[in-house]
């Protein structure tokens, strides 16, 4: 994906972002609520990205042409951010399959070991929420960690159902008044564990 464009940070600055669902439901290895709040409300210092999140951007190209290769399919970058239609939540995918309804979600991970149970709960509702903001119906997650390994996930109203509650509920008990939500625990990893975070 191109880097983010002012258009796309000015609509992330208003809205909660795919990558941080997980957060609201207490389901993020590396992000708590309240980081999220922070964020919104001008709190974090922005940081340059990490070597790690660098390569991960800048391998994509390579990505893309390995993950055609691997799924027979024509792929199609991306470079605008979605925005819900309900509720202040946004995404912006990494690709489409082109003729399809479906997005690429591109990973590149230093740990293999983060893939092995299945898609991380983290990048599951990622993906959700970019099915939710663009109305398509399955998201290809191709994760390279020196091999490669593909997850499919398809959309699931209840389970969308489920975010777009917690999101309105941050948005309401949380920005709306003010109030920072309370961490009741540590991110469990770092931020630089990870190739690339959207």
């Amino acid at each position: 994906m191109p880097p983010l464009t002012q258009a796309n940070h000015q609509i992330r600055a208003n809205n909660v972002a795919a990558s941080e669902v997980g957060a609201l439901l207490g389901l993020h290895p590396y992000m708590t609520a309240g980081q999220v709040w922070d964020r919104l409300n001008g709190l974090l210092i922005p940081r340059s990205p990490s070597l790690a999140m660098e390569f991960g951007s800048n391998a994509e190209p390579l990505l893309v042409k390995f993950a055609e290769r691997e799924l027979g399919c024509r792929i199609r970058m991306n470079s605008r951010t979605y925005e819900h239609p309900r509720v202040p939540l946004c995404a912006t995918p990494d690709a489409f399959v082109v003729g399809t309804r479906q997005l690429v979600e591109f990973k590149t991970s230093w740990s293999k070991y983060r893939w092995e149970h299945g898609l991380p709960s983290d990048v599951e509702w990622q993906v959700r929420a970019q099915m939710a903001c663009t109305h398509r119906d399955e998201t290809i997650v191709y994760v390279f960690s020196g091999e490669q390994r593909i997850f499919r996930v398809k959309r699931h109203r209840g389970k969308e159902r489920q975010m777009t509650q917690a999101v309105e509920r941050f948005w309401n008990e949380n920005m709306a008044t003010g109030i920072r939500p309370v961490d009741t625990g540590r991110p469990v990893a770092k931020m630089s564990y990870e190739g690339k975070t959207k």
